[in-house]
């Protein structure tokens, strides 16, 4: 029985994982400091684009994933790579 409440146990974790993040964690989820993460958005090499929900600046997960897997290319380069979406 151990087993099955073991899986339970990780489904449960994986519905909990949030959607977006902000700043800090997105830094965090890319092993990049906050600084950095910052630098790379001012001179335009961090591609994922910002979501405004109200004041607040959140990044969906999966794109920082596949910007990540796509070798983390230009925002410009990003944009292209993912159509315009």
């Amino acid at each position: 029985m151990k087993s099955a409440d073991t899986l339970l146990d990780r489904q449960a974790q994986a519905e909990r994982q949030p959607l977006a993040v902000d700043n800090a964690d997105a830094a965090d989820l890319l092993g990049i400091s906050p600084s950095t993460l910052y630098a790379l958005k001012r001179t335009g090499r961090f591609g994922p684009a910002p979501i405004r929900l109200g004041r607040c600046c959140r990044y969906r997960v999966d794109e920082l994933r596949e910007w990540l897997a796509a070798g983390c290319p230009a925002r410009a380069r990003w944009e292209i790579l993912r159509g315009g979406r």
